[in-house]
């Protein structure tokens, strides 16, 4: 059996040692395959939309509706919100700042709360770049993240 195929089924740390691991001993034709196989696993989505994790099927992560653009129109928040609901999601934590909120020409906050009600929206404002603040991830985020976990 092939090292790559050994570690189908792992978890995320032991699938990154042993793709490291076959890096170090087999060189640049094993980088080679871990990309191919990554890409064939995992195809690019509109959004950029992934699980915070491989295995995780709960969080998901997702670019701002219409990320390139400074300048956003309804018709582009609305296409991003039917993706998201199309796809399962039923809530929104928006990290936003109000910099970038600034670029949609209606008020990307209320168009959520429309499209997902206002109990399913968290909003706290991060700078790209950065980490969250502690304090924020503590009491607002992570709480949010708890109310739809299964077993909560």
């Amino acid at each position: 059996m092939r090292a790559a195929e050994q570690l189908d089924g792992a978890d995320p740390a032991s699938q990154m040692f042993g793709f490291h691991a076959i890096l170090a001993l087999a060189g640049r034709a094993a980088h080679l395959e871990a990309v191919r196989r990554q890409q064939q696993e995992y195809p690019p989505m509109k959004f950029k939309f992934a699980s915070a994790a491989p295995s995780e099927p709960t969080i998901f992560g997702a670019q701002r509706p219409a990320y390139d653009y400074h300048s956003v129109g309804q018709d582009m928040i609305v296409e991003w919100t039917d993706f998201m609901q199309t796809h399962g999601i039923r809530r929104v934590c928006c990290l936003l700042p109000k910099e970038q909120l600034a670029f949609y020409s209606t008020d990307l906050l209320a168009s959520y709360r429309k499209s997902f009600g206002s109990q399913n929206l968290c909003h706290v404002e991060v700078q790209d770049l950065h980490l969250i603040d502690l304090a924020d991830l503590e009491n607002t985020i992570l709480p949010f993240l708890r109310e739809w976990l299964p077993g909560s």
